[in-house]
């Protein structure tokens, strides 16, 4: 099944955040399920681009995360922070599914 197109994700907001050991970029999205599964325990990448040119991608995972079929989640991510970044995106890399509606 091709999930990824059955999903659209929003970047909502970009906070930096002082850590104990330095600085880091909590993200967060709006994730949008247009299929009839219960989704979760997703595995992702965030790309950083500026002027349409890859900066950076980061690897991440979620095993607590779900969302429901034909609704929407949020989907917080944190990560170093890389500075001139213009905007993240959010790539969905695997997805486990629940139950079928």
């Amino acid at each position: 099944m091709d999930y990824q197109k059955q999903f659209s994700s929003q970047q909502i907001n970009v906070v930096e955040v002082e850590g104990r050991n330095g600085p880091y970029f909590k993200i967060t999205f709006k994730v949008q399920n247009d299929t009839d599964h219960k989704w979760g325990q997703m595995s992702y990448e965030l790309i950083g681009r500026t002027g349409g040119e890859i900066i950076v991608a980061e690897p991440g995972s979620t095993y607590s995360w779900v969302i429901q079929p034909h609704s929407s989640s949020y989907l917080s991510a944190d990560i170093p922070v890389v500075q001139g970044i213009a905007n993240w995106e959010l790539v969905i890399k695997d997805i486990k599914t629940g139950n079928r509606i």
